[in-house]
C-alpha cells in the first residue's frame, strides 16, 4: 500500500509539473454539462443528461462490475460519441437495464444558497422542477443515486450509492475569441512567464478560481476558491483574469444575453 501511495503521489507531481511546463491546455469544462433548457424540460432523473450514469462516481469494485455487464449486452445499447478507438459512451439506458432506482438527492445552488431535495425511484417531484429551474448557471448541482441490481432484486444490504455532478450551462455558452487555446496563452504569459520565485524547483501547486463571464463580456467577481500556497502566483492570476480581454457573452435560448460563472483550476491538469 505504501509503494502504492509514493507511486500516485509520484504520478500526480508529474502531471503538475507538466501543466507548469506549458504542456497542458485548457479544454473546457471537466464536469458533466447540460443546457438550463433540457435541465427544466426534464421529467425523470435520467432526463438531465444522457451521460449521467457514464459519469457517475462509483467505488472501484461497482464501476469495474457495472463496466463489465455493459460491455455484455448488445451492441443496441450503447452508442459511439467519437472516432476515437474504443471511445465508447453507454447512454442510460443501457445501465438501466441492469439497476433501478431506489431514490434520489439533489443539491442545487439557487440565488448563491444551497438547497436539497428528494425523491423516490427515478421521477422529478414538482419541487425538484421547480428547484432546478431557478439554478445558477455555472454552478454545480449534486446528484446523490442510490440503486440496486435487477437480477439481485432489493435486498437487504444489496443497496449501493452513486455521486456526480452537472453544470447547468446556457443555450449558447459565452466564448474566448481564439479559443481553449488562446485561454492557454493568455495565462501563461500572463502567470508562469512573470513568476520570480527565486527557487527555480518550485514545489508544483495548482489554484481553484472561480469567475463570471458578465452581460457585456466582461469578467467580473474573480475570486480564488483554493489558494496555491503562493500569494505571487495567486495575485498574478486574479490580475490576468481582471484584465482578460472581454469573451463573447453567452445567451439563453431566447438570445438574450446572460451571466456565466467558471471555476478553474490552474494550471490546467488532465489528471489527479
Amino acid at each position: 500500500m505504501k509503494k502504492l501511495l509514493l507511486l500516485i503521489s509520484f504520478v500526480c507531481s508529474a502531471f503538475l509539473l507538466r501543466a507548469q511546463d506549458g504542456a497542458n491546455e485548457y479544454k473546457g469544462r471537466r464536469n458533466l454539462t447540460a443546457t438550463h433548457d433540457r435541465i427544466i424540460q426534464a421529467n425523470t432523473i435520467s432526463e438531465l443528461s444522457p451521460e449521467m450514469w457514464h459519469r457517475m462516481q462509483l467505488n472501484y469494485s461497482e464501476r469495474d462490475r457495472l463496466d463489465k455487464m455493459l460491455h455484455m449486452q448488445h451492441s443496441l445499447y450503447f452508442s459511439l460519441v467519437s472516432a476515437k478507438e474504443n471511445d465508447v459512451v453507454f447512454p442510460n439506458s443501457a445501465y438501466e437495464k441492469l439497476v433501478d432506482y431506489i431514490s434520489f438527492e439533489l443539491i442545487v445552488s439557487s440565488k448563491g444558497k444551497n438547497q436539497s431535495l428528494s425523491a423516490t425511484g427515478k421521477e422529478l417531484t414538482v419541487a425538484q422542477k421547480a428547484l432546478l429551474k431557478s439554478a445558477d448557471l455555472g454552478s454545480h448541482i449534486f446528484i446523490k443515486v442510490k440503486y440496486y441490481y435487477l437480477k439481485e432484486g432489493r435486498q437487504k444490504g444489496k443497496i449501493h450509492e452513486g455521486v456526480t455532478t452537472l453544470e447547468p450551462l446556457p443555450f449558447h455558452v459565452a466564448e474566448y475569441a481564439g479559443g481553449y487555446k488562446a485561454i492557454t496563452q493568455y495565462l501563461q504569459s500572463k502567470v508562469l512567464d512573470k513568476i520570480t520565485t527565486p527557487d527555480s524547483h518550485w514545489d508544483p501547486f495548482y489554484a481553484s478560481v472561480r469567475f463570471t463571464i458578465d452581460e457585456t463580456g466582461k469578467v467580473v467577481q474573480v475570486k480564488i476558491i483554493d489558494a496555491s500556497r503562493y500569494p505571487e502566483i495567486d495575485a498574478l492570476l486574479i490580475k490576468a483574469l481582471q484584465q482578460m480581454p472581454g469573451w463573447r457573452a453567452a445567451r439563453n435560448s431566447q438570445n438574450i444575453a446572460v451571466r456565466e460563472t467558471f471555476t478553474i483550476t490552474y494550471p490546467f491538469v488532465d489528471g489527479c
